[in-house]
């Protein structure tokens, strides 16, 4: 067996002095019954040519292409050079180092496992200066074609062409060298088409250097659209593979799948290599960013992931959310924007407007406005989303609160529960910690455990006097058992204004004992008469109703203050004017201040009162 003729191809183009030292390494090994064809695909650099000219050994073929074939069909070419006695064959890429004792070794494997039909050594992995980069993983002694591309696409076997010993007759009956526009992704196939029906053996004594560097081609993004077609044409390769045997089919859907979302991630790396080229080099990055999304669209690749929320971010703002540091964050919308999950983890949630709020937010990011506080699922409107802090809205809080005659920490109270924004519905922390007690105290997972509820329990009725403040899915809005309405003074109560119920919280329109649940939001300190709606609160409560509301308490103080009264002739302020809302300037009036003794106002108005308290950086929020 040691007389074993071996067939060693090299397809070269350009770098000499690296096929220099890949020769030398085939001319030292200690198996010396081999043949090496050297093909090179036109190199513009005359050094390789008087390189090859000067080699003499009898075992050496060498031959330069009329023109540039391309990757693929130059390693075709070589391989099928051969003499027609090589039994065995590698390719070995030009910058590849074998071990002496490799083609040896390799014998001996061959000899151990003769049903084998594919060898593979052990990979060392080193930089462009032969530095130790990592070692390779082990491996069983013998794997299947399956399970192999599957931990291939999980990024566990990372095997290379230069350590893959074949059977020359199993190449040719596999069609030969993948003829894909170029050489990505075909490693993995021919690997996989080698081996299909058979098994794939490791002989981690052969070692050989595998080395890695920036002008290698699975790093560059030169030829950037042959390349993706190639990892496009991947899985219909492997397709191929099944077809030619029609027994073997009960894995392919499962490892086409694999295959496919392998495909789809390490595209969008590429792509985004280029997004990162084309923004740090070029002076019209923004323009070159939509053409190279447009050409994505017209070769109908599924850029889905990283590379598209960076692209569509660019394209549509300038901003590069790299630059930010916000990507890291963002990761975890490229599911949003998988289509197909988007569907199923965020349903009812229109995707179009999911991604434009995402990106109206972007400018106030980059110039400060904004920071960003983490990605999380918001409860208020069930979706994954960017949660970001108002820097502005905070100094304005700072600038209008203090004059309120608060006790000290209450503006930066106000300034944490009024904050930390989600980008999809706007909600913000106080917001957020009031839909959490409702769906607490409910046991109701999120607010599409709400819905559900509120369907098959049609008797079970929820009032909000506000127009879905607290739970943002428009889905609320067909609940014939979820009723809302806002306050408008000048119009009669029980009325409709724009769709909405017009109430008023001191004289409600409904019937005693209407509702299981009333929710107020920042309401109670802006009634006029408190008692007045606390006791029109109780009468519309079913017997067991919950009412449930955030109010702003000022926990320095032990009872309530009276800001402001109605009398004969309109409002009476007896301390300065406190205006709360989104526009401070246009707001609504506060009445009242709350202290520590709101369980004491509740309970002396027929209720059974429990506080929540959410707390930020150690500090009560709401209540």
């Amino acid at each position: 067996m040691n007389s074993l003729k071996i067939g060693i191809a090299i397809p070269n183009y350009g770098r000499p002095a690296y096929l220099k030292e890949a020769v030398e390494s085939v001319l030292a090994q200690t198996h010396a019954h081999f043949q090496l064809v050297i093909a090179d695909d036109r190199s513009p650099d005359p050094a390789v040519e008087e390189y090859l000219k000067s080699l003499k050994d009898p075992r050496i073929k060498w031959v330069v292409n009329e023109t540039n074939l391309g990757t693929a069909k130059n390693y075709d070419t070589a391989v099928r050079l051969f003499d027609g006695d090589v039994a065995w064959a590698l390719i070995l890429d030009n910058d590849d180092v074998l071990d002496k004792d490799y083609l040896k070794t390799m014998v001996e494997a061959h000899e151990k496992y003769p049903e084998a039909k594919v060898i593979c050594g052990h990979q060392m992995i080193v930089d462009a200066r032969k530095r130790f980069i990592r070692d390779d993983e082990p491996r069983p002694e013998f794997e299947d074609a399956e399970t192999y591309l599957t931990l291939r696409c999980r990024g566990r076997r990372d095997l290379r062409s230069s350590n893959v010993f074949f059977e020359m007759k199993r190449f040719i009956e596999v069609g030969g060298y993948p003829q894909f526009p170029s050489g990505m992704g075909t490693d993995t196939v021919l690997i996989f088409a080698l081996a299909f029906g058979n098994q794939l053996a490791y002989a981690p004594s052969a070692k050989i250097l595998i080395r890695v560097h920036e002008g290698a081609e699975s790093i560059t993004t030169d030829h950037l659209w042959e390349k993706l077609t190639s990892m496009k044409r991947m899985p219909e390769y492997c397709e191929a593979v099944y077809r030619r045997c029609p027994n073997a089919q009960h894995n392919k859907g499962r490892v086409l799948k694999t295959l496919k979302d392998h495909v789809r991630v390490q595209a969008s790396a590429l792509l985004t290599k280029r997004y990162r080229e084309i923004v740090s080099t070029e002076a019209d990055a923004r323009a070159s960013i939509r053409a190279l999304l447009r050409e994505c669209a017209a070769q109908r690749f599924d850029v889905s992931g990283k590379f598209f929320i960076l692209a569509k971010c660019f394209s549509l703002t300038g901003i590069d959310l790299e630059s930010l540091s916000l990507y890291k964050g963002l990761v975890r919308l490229k599911r949003a924007l998988n289509p197909k999950t988007f569907r199923r983890r965020m349903k009812n949630v229109p995707a179009a407007l999911y991604l434009y709020r995402h990106l109206q937010i972007l400018p106030q990011l980059a110039n400060g406005t904004f920071a960003a506080a983490g990605i999380k699922r918001c409860c208020c409107c069930d979706c994954f989303s960017l949660f970001y802090r108002d820097k502005w809205y905070a100094d304005l809080l700072r600038r209008i609160v203090p004059p309120w005659g608060m006790s000290e920490g209450y503006t930066e109270q106000m300034v944490e529960r009024e904050n930390e924004v989600c980008a999809y519905c706007r909600s913000n922390f106080r917001t957020r910690s009031h839909a959490a007690g409702v769906l607490k105290i409910f046991h109701w997972a999120n607010v599409g455990g709400l819905i559900d509820f509120l369907k098959v329990r049609p008797d079970f009725t929820v009032y909000e006097a506000a127009s879905y403040h607290l739970f943002r899915r428009p889905r609320l809005k067909t609940m014939k058992n979820y009723i809302v309405s806002e306050f408008h003074p000048d119009t009669p109560f029980g009325e409709e204004v724009n769709g909405v119920r017009n109430e008023n919280l001191e004289r409600l329109t409904f019937p005693d004992e209407s509702f299981d649940l009333v929710i107020t939001s920042e309401v109670l300190e802006h009634v006029s008469d408190l008692s007045k709606a606390l006791r029109e609160i109780h009468r519309v409560l079913k017997n067991g109703g919950y009412h449930i509301f955030t109010i702003p308490v000022d926990y320095g103080r032990d009872s309530i203050r009276v800001r402001a009264v109605v009398g004969a002739g309109g409002v009476e302020h007896l301390c300065p004017p406190a205006i709360h809302g989104d526009d401070i300037t246009s707001g609504v009036l506060a009445f009242r201040d709350f202290g520590r003794d709101v369980p004491e106002i509740m309970k002396d108005h027929g209720f059974a009162c429990a506080e929540e308290k959410y707390d930020s950086k150690g500090k009560h929020l709401t209540s």
